[in-house]
């Protein structure tokens, strides 16, 4: 979605959009309670509630492009005050073994998807692809 999408609002949209934003910072908020009161991550709380409200589930916040800047932007924030709160020391610490675990991280899935591609009859002239449908009722090809 092109971040270029906020600068095409509406007077209409914006009642919308607020009103979005609005709930998905309220379920946020209160899955951020509910997980700490259970001794969970914060982070897992807010993306719970917001599976929860969202079209997935409750069907109470739509996607929109306007949404997804604004998700986009959540995400670089997120991952921006991450690497601010991580020491070189500590990484210093865990450098081995993290570079080990992202290297497993790769090379296994990769494997595992060969390895499931060739039991199924894949071949690199004939690949396996299968559609899976948002809607059972969605026309297309399976």
């Amino acid at each position: 979605m092109p971040w270029c999408a906020i600068a095409a609002w509406s007077p209409a949209d914006g009642h919308a959009v607020i009103l979005d934003l609005f709930l998905v910072l309220l379920a946020a908020k209160v899955g951020h309670e509910l997980a700490a009161r259970l001794h969970q991550p914060a982070l897992v709380g807010e993306v719970v509630a917001g599976v929860i409200v969202g079209p997935a589930v409750l069907g109470w916040v739509e996607l929109t492009d306007v949404l997804q800047a604004f998700s986009d932007l959540g995400v670089v924030v997120l991952l921006f005050s991450a690497g601010l709160e991580t020491r070189l020391d500590d990484l210093r610490s865990v450098g081995g073994s993290a570079l080990r675990a992202g290297a497993l991280g790769i090379v296994v899935p990769f494997a595992v998807g060969i390895g499931l591609g060739l039991a199924v009859g894949s071949t690199a002239e004939r690949p396996t692809v299968t559609r899976i449908r948002a809607h059972p009722d969605e026309a297309g090809d399976p």
